[in-house]
């Protein structure tokens, strides 16, 4: 059934059975649809909406990655997994897999719902709209001067109650879009903009029993090292977290470091443990692949400093206040967008340092998302050296003392 021929279908079986009613706010569904990182971006309006609307009923559904974040949010009083945590080929594989689930969704009978995540937003604008959602809240298309929507795109926004108009030229990160949809819906401005992030006694426990040996040597700053990533692109090279490591070893003789990573990063980890301890031996611990995401948050709230590759680490230290200082691989030769990725993550809320190659390499423009265009390889980061992050590392102590909440630029 193409798209127009189902709304014309549903739209006056809800309005006959009464779904279309006004009244006050009683449940609400949020659809979360992307990775950690963007979770924890998301953090500060699944708590607004909360605070909006205490009394309702929230359902948050997330990816199967996200489940252990979400479980512990104290804003929703349901949590479940999508069906969807796999790419379809076509809008009607989509629906059929949500179809399994539309019994139990349909029985709440949502009189509000948002969708703010952009990788799937047509799909999630459906999923709204099928649930029965009264109000249904998210991204519009974005607006060019002098364009016009496609009919089949207007489809997907004619879903939505109220569709937010989006600007491509406007430099705003994930968490400032995902706010602006509760400001556009209440006509009022969101005070509390801070990020969370929800652990539990046995995520606390755990970090201060890894952390317990540095802390009985005396290392009175700990700092969180991050030489994974998820993608090669992004990853500056070990080797050079090994120098930089070195020189701030070296300088501060009362600071140890903890290295992060999940399971696929053990074996760097590891190589960066033993290199380390080579100079400053007992001052460095690998905890890759030893610790869940929670686990890594609760650990994170310890430490003084991180220092690390562009990835959900960086917002999970922004959400226990840690400041940060972060490799990029996007080159600042290129005009920065609002879905460029760092406008969209950038660590807003703790001093934090931004560190760019000063240009691209070859033919990369990759300027909606991380600026480099080879993904499989460590290409236009290769820009950023040694020597740069060693200053960037003093302006992030400049930063440190002046109490800074917002990110400043180096290359």
């Amino acid at each position: 059934m193409p798209l127009a021929s189902l709304t014309c279908e549903l739209e006056p079986a809800f309005r006959e059975n009464g779904w279309r009613e006004t009244g006050e706010v009683s449940s609400i569904l949020l659809l979360h649809s992307e990775a950690n990182g963007d979770f924890i971006m998301s953090s500060a309006l699944i708590r607004e909406i909360k605070r909006k609307y205490p009394k309702a009923f929230v359902t948050l559904l997330v990816p199967e990655n996200s489940r252990e974040l979400a479980e512990k949010s104290p804003y929703v009083n349901e949590v479940k997994v999508r069906c969807d945590s796999y790419s379809f080929e076509n809008w009607q594989d989509y629906v059929a897999a949500f179809l399994e689930e539309l019994p139990k969704i349909l029985a709440h009978r949502y009189s509000l719902g948002f969708t703010w995540n952009e990788a799937r937003g047509a799909n999630d604008k459906l999923w709204l709209y099928l649930a029965g959602v009264r109000e249904r809240v998210g991204y519009g298309p974005y607006v060019f001067e002098g364009a016009e929507m496609k009919p089949e795109a207007k489809l997907w926004y004619d879903m939505l109650t109220l569709a937010v108009p989006r600007n491509r030229g406007e430099v705003l990160r994930d968490s400032e879009k995902a706010l602006r949809l509760l400001e556009a819906l209440t006509g009022k401005t969101v005070e509390d903009r801070s990020l969370e992030v929800w652990t539990d006694e046995e995520d606390e426990k755990t970090a201060t029993a890894v952390l317990r040996s540095l802390r009985v040597r005396g290392y009175r700053q700990i700092y969180a090292l991050m030489p994974g990533v998820s993608e090669e692109r992004r990853r500056w090279p070990v080797d050079r977290w090994a120098r930089l490591s070195e020189a701030i070893l070296a300088r501060e003789p009362r600071t140890a470091i903890v290295i992060l990573g999940g399971p696929r990063e053990q074996r760097i980890a590891h190589w960066l443990e033993e290199e380390l301890n080579k100079n400053f031996r007992g001052r460095v611990v690998s905890v890759a692949g030893r610790l869940t995401f929670r686990g890594t948050a609760a650990l994170l709230k310890r430490c003084q400093k991180y220092l690390g590759n562009d990835t959900g680490a960086v917002h999970l230290s922004v959400a226990q206040k840690v400041p940060v200082l972060v490799a990029y691989a996007y080159p600042l030769d290129l005009k920065l967008y609002s879905v460029s990725m760092p406008v969209r993550f950038a660590p807003w809320g703790v001093p934090a340092v931004q560190v760019f190659p000063k240009e691209h390499r070859d033919d990369c423009h990759d300027i909606d998302g991380p600026g480099c265009s080879r993904k499989d390889e460590a290409h236009c980061i290769l820009g950023i050296s040694v020597e740069t992050m060693l200053y960037a590392y003093e302006a992030l102590n400049m930063q440190i003392a002046k109490g800074a909440q917002k990110p400043i630029r180096f290359c």
